[in-house]
């Protein structure tokens, strides 16, 4: 392993562009409840969230872990049916992943999805062999944007959070991630490049992005 660089990809919006149809079941689960939501709740207080943090502001009440897991099945089983005949990975993401571990740099996958959703992903898309490890909702108790999932992952790659570059494609998610003191590469997936600040990179897919563009981001 090449000492001094790691690189830790968000799933939803960063490996494969899906967050529409999450927002599609999001609003068919909301409809089936009876709730509202603004496409500016779903920006802020969905995408990127865990499951409780979602289902309770949703509800506008706390609710027991049974019943956020029901919720959610409700929910993901409606994504999963939408997105199955449509996955595919963001484009460049392969032959960037092969470039990485050409070069020896570790690579891991730290999500706020379920477990189901992460099994779902790797089943239909042939890339679970390049990362070391996966962290999922499971993993962690704080949800994004606190840094919990990014210094976990950090961490689990033996490297100081300088040494380590996080792609995310939500708000709460590159919080998280800077919080961590990583640095941040935003994926234009789910928000317009302008919203995003403090970041050390902006990209629409991976078909730019290379080793060499990495290594000049000056990690140490």
């Amino acid at each position: 392993m090449k000492a001094g660089l790691g690189v830790i990809f968000d799933m939803d919006g960063v490996i494969m562009d899906n967050n529409p149809y999450h927002e599609e079941a999001w609003k068919a689960f909301c409809k089936n409840h009876q709730v509202h939501l603004t496409d500016e709740e779903l920006q802020k207080y969905v995408f990127g969230r865990i499951a409780k943090d979602t289902i309770d502001f949703i509800f506008k009440k706390k609710h027991a872990q049974e019943d956020v897991d029901r919720y959610v099945n409700e929910k993901e089983e409606v994504y999963r049916a939408m997105y199955t005949d449509k996955i595919k990975l963001l484009n460049g993401l392969k032959e960037f992943l092969e470039e990485l571990k050409d070069n020896k740099v570790p690579a891991a996958v730290a999500t706020s999805a379920p477990r189901d959703n992460v099994d779902f992903a790797f089943k239909y898309l042939p890339i679970r062999n390049y990362f070391e490890f996966v962290l999922d909702a499971s993993h962690i108790k704080n949800g994004k944007p606190d840094p919990e999932i990014y210094l976990k992952s950090i961490s689990k790659l033996g490297l100081e959070p300088k040494q380590c570059i996080v792609f995310e494609d939500s708000l709460s998610g590159v919080q998280a991630a800077l919080d961590s003191g990583a640095h941040v590469i935003a994926v234009s997936t789910t928000h317009r490049p302008e919203e995003f600040q403090k970041v050390s990179g902006i990209i629409n897919d991976f078909r730019n992005m290379n080793y060499e563009k990495l290594r000049s981001l000056n990690i140490t």
